[in-house]
């Protein structure tokens, strides 16, 4: 990621993927580029947050009675949105060939509008850049 500040999208994106190796997801509709993780992974990081003082015990105990009033049904592996972004923060995605190793791995890059820039990993980044500029809304100077 490239980015002349810390809280730039593209910063903010990788914090969110890095505090989840290896169970992050990132996903692109027609409205939004989101990181989505196991729903539990999201119960674990507020157990976490929660302070060790007074206040952060009382909360975390209001939110252990929360829990167990939910719906007994649901499931910890249900996916949840983990930090998202509309697509109008989006400049651009594209594919990007990194390394050098042959045949060299394939990248997504995303350009934010803010100037940063994250590259991640993947086999289909062209078809995923490509599904961008279909799904993006059209910004008036590209329309004349």
């Amino acid at each position: 990621m490239f980015a002349d500040q810390p809280g730039r999208d593209a910063v903010l994106f990788g914090d969110h993927i890095a505090n989840v190796p290896g169970e992050a997801f990132l996903v692109l509709t027609t409205q939004r580029l989101a990181v989505v993780v196991k729903e539990k992974h999201l119960e674990e990081e507020q157990q976490e947050s929660s302070g060790g003082g007074f206040f952060g015990r009382a909360r975390a105990v209001v939110s252990q009675v929360q829990n167990a009033a939910k719906n007994l049904a649901s499931s910890e592996n249900v996916p949840a949105t983990y930090f998202e972004v509309p697509l109008e923060r989006i400049a651009d995605m594209q594919l990007a060939l990194l390394g050098r190793s042959i045949p060299r791995p394939t990248f997504l890059r995303t350009d934010f509008t803010d100037g940063s820039t994250l590259f991640t990993r993947t086999r289909f980044a062209e078809v995923r850049a490509d599904s961008f500029r279909t799904r993006r809304p059209t910004r008036e100077w590209e329309s004349s």
